[in-house]
């Protein structure tokens, strides 16, 4: 770009050479900034997220630990519901049974007609 004089050494440019040059300077520092304010708000992320990180860190130790400590009850409540459960079918099916033999076919109407 450019023709370079012999005598003096110097570069002379046209007024498109010129205005090219001076594009790519403009286009140099605006990336440079931008790449400077990218970086900035990467490191700040950064530093957001190392934060965050430790904050979930100790809130999950700390719910690992109660977890751990309720577990037993966990199980005991689990347990229990399953026996009460099997303690009212049982009841409801003798309950069905008891009824059957206090009523008849008849009084059931089950009886047949002829």
């Amino acid at each position: 770009m450019g023709k370079k004089n012999a005598l003096t050494g110097n570069v002379s440019l046209t007024p498109d050479q010129c205005d090219t040059l001076k594009r790519y300077a403009v286009n140099g520092i605006i990336a440079n900034a931008d790449n400077k304010r990218l970086k900035e708000k990467l490191a700040s992320a950064e530093k957001t997220i190392s934060i965050w990180k430790q904050r979930y860190e100790a809130v999950n130790e700390k719910y690992m630990e109660l977890k751990q400590k309720a577990q037993p009850f966990l199980d005991a409540i689990e347990i229990a519901s399953e026996r009460v459960w099997a303690f009212v079918h049982a009841i409801l099916a003798r309950g069905k049974e008891t009824q059957e033999h206090k009523h008849p076919a008849r009084k059931r109407r089950q009886d047949m007609e002829i």
